[in-house]
């Protein structure tokens, strides 16, 4: 199974720059792979994003294009399906080339190289993984996955996003702050919500204030330019924005300009739970060991031993000399 994701590739295309490196991966692991490849054009800060799922012990191909000259880098991601991840980088040479790529659990290799560790977690959210500048893009739902907790700095006046216990949307909030926080609480419907770290009861809304989770609190989120962010309602009629002076605009009011838009911030001290495997051993593992290992009573003596028989009978065969009275002893005076 393979798809594809393709952003901002340019319209005036340097025939000189065109190459294309096909990747051969192949699954060595009893379980599905995904492997994501997120190529950079460095000059032209253009995007690309591939992604290939791989079936068990079986290979599929990749086709990685660059469409310009200059230097272009590849951010590889293989999520494992038992909980780990590798992450690495590579350069998409300035040539046609065929590579093969092996994944196990124990690391990936490149053309028999060893080129990325295999850790336990969740694969970190790659900061660029679409288009620079243009058109909107939408932000695919992997690089905001539900859990992870994020800032919103406004481009209006450089503050950050917060909410207040009584639900009072802000844009005064300080680097770090306690009400700056928001937790990606996605939707039934999928769509985005930003729920508030120290007031859970409270979501960022496109309404002027803070809503409970409903309708008023989806958001689709988009990428305008080189880390700028927009958070818009999903029938695109309303929008989050923030005013020079920090307050928060009404959603109808809301475009796409420079009010509109965010630096997200990923906070990254986000306790990870510890792998089950960590768990330790049951209780029975301690157990002592069973009754029949213990030696047996001391007033037996061990099988097989000859035991003497009782003193007052001496052994068989000794002959034991005639009784006193048959002796010749004198007769008494």
């Amino acid at each position: 199974f393979f798809f594809s994701f393709f952003f901002d590739l340019g319209d005036n295309i340097d025939k000189m720059g065109q190459f294309a490196s096909h990747m051969n991966i192949t699954n060595g692991t009893q379980g599905q792979i995904t492997v994501n490849a997120h190529v950079h054009s460095v000059e032209k800060n253009s995007h690309s994003s591939y992604t290939v799922v791989v079936a068990p012990s079986q290979t599929s191909l990749i086709t990685l294009t660059r469409q310009h000259p200059g230097v272009y880098t590849v951010d590889w991601t293989v999520t494992y399906s038992n909980g780990t991840y590798s992450c690495f980088r590579t350069n998409l040479e300035q040539t046609n080339a065929t590579e093969a790529m092996y994944c196990t659990h124990n690391g990936v290799q490149i053309g028999g190289r060893h080129v990325g560790n295999v850790v336990r977690g969740s694969a970190p959210q790659q900061k660029h993984a679409i288009s620079a500048f243009g058109a909107r893009r939408d932000v695919p739902p992997q690089m905001l996955p539900k859990g992870q907790i994020i800032q919103l700095q406004s481009y209006n006046n450089n503050k950050f996003v917060n909410i207040t216990k009584d639900g009072t949307i802000t844009g005064n909030g300080n680097f770090n702050g306690p009400l700056t926080k928001f937790t990606v609480d996605p939707s039934a419907d999928g769509f985005l919500r930003l729920r508030s770290v120290s007031f859970p009861e409270h979501f960022l809304a496109h309404k002027g204030s803070a809503g409970m989770g409903g309708i008023h609190c989806n958001f689709k989120a988009y990428m305008v330019g080189r880390d700028e962010y927009i958070l818009r309602s999903p029938d695109d009629l309303k929008g989050l924005g923030i005013s020079a002076d920090g307050s928060v605009k009404k959603g109808e009011t809301v475009k796409d300009g420079q009010a509109a838009r965010f630096r997200i911030n990923f906070v990254v001290d986000n306790p990870v739970p510890p792998p089950a495997h960590h768990v330790p051993p049951p209780a029975h593992h301690h157990v002592p060991p069973p009754a029949h290992h213990v030696p047996p009573p001391q007033s037996y003596p061990p099988m097989g031993h000859q035991v003497p028989p009782p003193q007052p009978y001496p052994p068989m065969g000794h002959q034991v000399p005639p009784p006193m009275a048959h002796h010749n002893v004198p007769p008494p005076a």
